[in-house]
């Protein structure tokens, strides 16, 4: 977090010394209030949390569908397209390939009925909603901190 709040904070002009944050507006110097480096280490927080979560979200997702544990990739948007393509494809009644990884990491097509399709993508919707939830808290979290201790602790 320092190591991003520092580059953040070059970013926007301020910089550090002795006396604390000082930044440049229009060439003049000006100390910067707290609230201020506050705000930023906040904005900044918000920022790696968010990508914390996008990471999350695409890193996959586990269903038992099919019987047992299977992994499911979920990177934007081409996943969650095919898994949504592959429930319509179902609708008929027809088996469909899909791709997945068993747990000894091998990856493949296997066939899954509409049934376990719709068992695959409530697992993936409800992984979305987790992580979207999780990010959720500790955006407020993040938002109400009153110190920069309180920002820099939370964590993903």
């Amino acid at each position: 977090m320092i190591t991003l709040l520092t580059k953040y904070l070059e970013a926007e002009g301020i910089s550090e010394s002795p006396d604390g944050y000082i930044a440049f507006f229009n060439g003049e110097p000006r100390a910067v209030t707290t609230s201020e480096i506050l705000e930023v280490s906040r904005m900044a927080k918000i920022s790696e949390l968010k990508l914390a979560c996008t990471t999350s979200i695409q890193s996959g997702f586990t269903s038992s569908a099919l019987g047992s544990p299977h992994t499911y990739d979920s990177e934007l948007p081409t996943d969650q397209t095919n898994i949504i393509g592959a429930m319509v494809a179902s609708l008929s009644g027809a088996s469909v390939p899909f791709t997945c990884t068993d747990s000894n990491g091998y990856k493949e097509q296997k066939l899954h009925t509409s049934t376990q399709l719709q068992q695959v993508f409530q697992a993936g919707m409800q992984h979305i909603v987790i992580n979207k939830s999780h990010y959720d808290s500790l955006k407020k979290i993040v938002e109400q901190a009153t110190t920069l201790e309180e920002i820099n602790g939370v964590i993903w």
